[in-house]
């Protein structure tokens, strides 16, 4: 019985020492590979000779994008479009949370100021839930008397 034990665990020993040495070969060329990775212009060069556009991030397509919304502003005789905004104040909504959407939207130009504003005048404690519009040359107090009406 002893000899049968130890032939059997010689024979896992050697099964697992067999089966492991694969993994570990192909684990050790990953790693040397690893390294071998192209750089950013040699992808972007690889990509536009197979045909994709490959474009950039930098800021002269932020300053594109920002006259293409001035832009949109204009309608075709030249005059300017007065852009609005719906806010849709949901029952226990924070005052961050509403102010932080007027700011994405860009209906308040500074967050923290328009925060303060509402602290300061006692506009905070009276926002009423509802839908609500507004327009970008509106001041913090017309927005704030906007938010507070209870009948939108």
């Amino acid at each position: 019985m002893k000899q049968t034990v130890r032939a059997f665990a010689l024979g896992l020993l050697s099964a697992t020492i067999l089966l492991s040495i694969p993994f570990l070969l192909d684990y050790r060329s990953k790693e040397t590979t690893k390294n071998n990775y192209p750089s950013t212009e040699q992808m972007i060069l690889a990509l536009e000779e197979d045909g994709y556009n490959v474009s950039k991030l930098s800021s002269e397509v932020v300053d594109e994008e920002t006259s293409e919304k001035e832009n949109d502003e204009m309608d075709n005789s030249g005059e300017k479009v007065e852009i609005s905004y719906t806010l849709t104040i949901e029952p226990g909504m924070t005052t961050n949370a509403i102010v932080n959407e007027l700011f994405d939207a860009n209906v308040i130009d500074d967050e923290q100021a328009f925060l303060t504003f509402l602290a300061e005048n006692e506009y905070g404690t009276k926002i009423q839930p509802g839908e609500f519009y507004f327009n970008r040359e509106m001041t913090y107090e017309e927005i704030a008397i906007v938010i507070t009406k209870s009948d939108s």
